[in-house]
């Protein structure tokens, strides 16, 4: 049985390959609990086998009390999420982009959550970007000239102007940035940055951040090169 250890690192493992967050089949719930705070409806339900699942959503887009009935389905799925709103760390929570009060249906509010949903963005797929395609600051890096040269630069503070191609939220504690610039041959044609700040895929943006090599996360998987404490900035 794998530990806590070895499954995370195996969602580290899948950051540049593995497609967005799951998708899960329309769901059935009865709500225990309901507050809205912060930028969000937060619903704690219990499905048929009275497992208890959290939900997030928009406010505006349903209603909802102790006891009623709801039916969502897709959404992103948040492992490790700290809500500071609600000052409560989920071990699961899932911001949903379809959901209705099936007890007590609104015919307004009942409508799917808008395709630019913050939590959607997350989940879209995403062309990588072609050679020339992104210009390379002037005095920085590539992605491609910071692999090759990672030795050298280890412990130095660089930047680079990249493709944010997928990111993973709150594992062991940072936000996980998968870069593309255009430069490169696959499998070393990209750069995963760590960092406490929000991009989405599709950005194109300028990073600084300090490059560490050889990075052993234990369990025998190592990377050979990550850029840390990133700091973002994106491009208009």
């Amino acid at each position: 049985m794998l530990n806590k250890l070895t499954t995370t690192l195996l969602v580290l493992l899948s950051l540049a390959a593995a497609p967005g967050f799951a998708k899960p089949p329309p769901v059935l719930g009865t709500v225990t609990f309901a507050k809205a705070i912060g930028n969000y409806l937060y619903i704690k339900t219990t499905d048929v086998d009275e497992k208890e699942v959290w939900l997030a959503t928009l406010p505006s887009k349903v209603t909802v009390e102790v006891g009623d009935q709801v039916e969502y389905t897709g959404g992103a799925v948040m492992n490790n999420f700290f809500s500071k709103a609600m000052d409560q760390t989920f071990e699961a929570i899932v911001f949903v982009d379809n959901i209705r009060n099936v007890s007590n249906p609104d015919p307004i509010k009942n409508k799917p959550i808008p395709k630019d949903d913050i939590h959607t963005k997350l989940t879209q797929p995403l062309t990588a970007p072609k050679a020339g395609e992104i210009q390379a600051l002037e005095d920085g890096e590539t992605v491609a000239s910071l692999l090759d040269r990672r030795e050298a630069l280890n412990d130095e503070l660089v930047g680079i102007r990249a493709k944010v191609m997928k990111v993973s939220l709150n594992i062991m504690g940072k936000n996980w940035v998968t870069l593309q610039d255009g430069t490169g041959n696959a499998p070393n044609d990209r750069l995963i940055a760590t960092t406490q700040e929000k991009v989405f895929p599709g950005d194109v943006v300028t990073v600084e951040g300090r490059v560490k090599t050889n990075v052993d996360l234990g369990a025998g998987y190592k990377y050979s090169v990550l850029l840390e404490e990133a700091k973002f900035t994106t491009q208009p």
